[in-house]
């Protein structure tokens, strides 16, 4: 398989702590892969470590044919690597139009396209980002990702906090971009609405994928037992 993304031997942590104790993990072009996990076992970590918000210690992040792992995180979003966070991190005091503007990139995604994807926000463009419901803030900052005109979105528990119909709608929205050329690396607790659009899942537990299958033909009560709390 052509490899996009491909994570060696990673570890990070936090001061002393080590989080991450050496992830493996690949994504391959127009491929969504979705990791799962217990609470604690270092799924956001792994999505900062892989931008260089948290400091790689150890192990290789290569994108695209490029070595990432010494990057900061601004070469690593010039890399073609967009992030939406948990808790979308909306300002309350910019308006949609600005929050598209500031993260503009050159490419096929502009403000206008992200209009087109999400009527809505077209609707709430000059709303502050405090103005928004919960689902429009996701959708703007899935929208603030898209404009930097990614090859690679990370997504960091997108249902969170989401009605179901419209954490169903933020899955379509994924497959929809995958179909368009894109491809995801999606952290989620949800663990329906992640099997719903993968194309492979990786569960991480304590700090290691201890278990990596492609969707389809998986039984659901593997994964299960495997999350369950200890």
């Amino acid at each position: 398989m052509t490899v996009l993304l491909e994570v060696a031997g990673l570890v990070s942590g936090y001061g002393s702590g080590t989080v991450l104790g050496g992830v493996d993990l690949t994504v391959g072009p127009e491929e969504v892969v979705a990791v799962v996990g217990r609470n604690g076992a270092g799924k956001t970590t792994l999505l900062q470590t892989i931008l260089g918000i948290v400091d790689r210690r150890a192990g290789t992040v290569c994108f695209g044919g490029e070595d990432l792992t010494a990057a900061s995180t601004t070469a690593v979003a010039r890399a073609g690597i967009g992030y939406v966070p948990q808790g979308r991190r909306i300002f309350p005091t910019l308006d949609v139009d600005e929050h598209l503007s500031i993260a503009r990139r050159p490419g096929h995604w502009t403000p206008a396209a992200v209009y087109d994807l999400f009527p809505r926000l077209a609707e709430r463009r000059h709303h502050g980002g405090g103005q928004l419901s919960g689902g429009e803030q996701q959708m703007l900052a899935i929208g603030r990702a898209l404009v930097g005109n990614p090859r690679l979105l990370l997504l960091d528990e997108p249902s969170d906090g989401l009605a179901p119909n419209l954490v169903a709608e933020v899955m379509a929205l994924l497959d929809r971009l995958r179909s368009s050329g894109m491809s995801v690396l999606l952290v989620e607790q949800d663990l329906a609405a992640a099997l719903s659009v993968a194309d492979r899942v990786a569960v991480l537990d304590r700090g290691t994928v201890s278990f990596e299958a492609p969707v389809p033909g998986l039984d659901r009560s593997i994964l299960e037992d495997l999350l369950m709390p200890v």
